[in-house]
C-alpha cells in the first residue's frame, strides 16, 4: 500500500495540476481526464484502420501485375511476328463482353498462360473498334482467338472463355508441330 506523502510546514506539497476545465461546470473539456475512454478507442481504430489501408496498398503495389503483354496494334503485329518468326495470338473482344472481363480476370493472368504467351506476338483486337478485322476473320460470338502463322495463314481457332489450364493446353497444342498421319493399315 502506498502511504500519503508528509509533507513539512515549510515545504508545502505542489499545487494540484488538474486543469481547471475539468469539473462539471465544463461538460466540453478537452483534458484527458475529461475524454474518456472512448475517444481513445475511437483513435486507436481510426490510427488501425489507416495502417491496415496502407499495409494492403503497399502489399497489392509491390507485385507486378503479370498478365499477357497485348497490344492492340494489329498491322506493326504482323510485322514483328514475321521479323521475329512467332505465331500471331488474335484475341477478339469487347469492354461490355462478360465472357471477354472473365478471361481478363483468370485466364490472361495466370502465370502458366502469361508464360506460354511469350512464345506469340499476342494481339487484343476491341471488336467494336475494328470491324474490317472482324469481317476479315468472320468473328461470331466473343471472346474469340485466332492463331495465325507468321505469314499470317490461320493455324488454330478458338471461341468462349476457358478456364486458364484449358487456355493453356490449347495454346500449347498450337505450338506443337505437325505430326505426319500415321500410316494406313494394310
Amino acid at each position: 500500500m502506498i502511504q500519503p506523502a508528509h509533507y513539512p510546514a515549510d515545504n508545502p506539497p505542489p499545487p494540484d495540476t488538474t486543469p481547471s476545465c475539468c469539473s462539471a461546470d465544463h461538460p466540453a473539456c478537452a483534458c484527458p481526464a475529461a475524454r474518456g475512454p472512448w475517444l481513445w478507442l475511437l483513435s486507436a481504430a481510426l490510427v488501425l484502420l489507416l495502417v491496415v489501408s496502407l499495409a494492403r496498398r503497399t502489399h497489392n503495389s509491390s507485385l507486378p501485375a503479370q498478365t499477357i503483354a497485348w497490344t492492340d496494334d494489329y498491322d506493326d503485329a504482323l510485322a514483328l511476328a514475321k521479323q521475329q518468326n512467332k505465331p500471331l495470338l488474335l484475341a477478339f473482344s469487347a469492354p461490355w463482353c462478360p465472357y471477354c472481363r472473365q478471361m481478363q480476370k483468370t485466364a490472361y493472368v495466370d502465370p502458366h498462360v502469361v508464360e506460354i504467351s511469350r512464345r506469340f506476338i499476342p494481339v487484343r483486337i476491341d471488336t467494336d473498334n475494328h470491324p474490317a478485322l472482324v469481317e476479315k476473320y468472320a468473328v461470331g460470338p466473343i471472346p474469340a482467338y485466332f492463331i495465325l502463322a507468321p505469314d499470317g495463314a490461320r493455324l488454330a481457332q478458338s471461341v468462349g472463355a476457358t478456364p486458364p489450364a484449358d487456355f493453356a493446353a490449347w495454346l500449347n497444342q498450337t505450338l506443337a508441330p505437325a505430326r505426319p498421319a500415321p500410316p494406313a493399315a494394310p
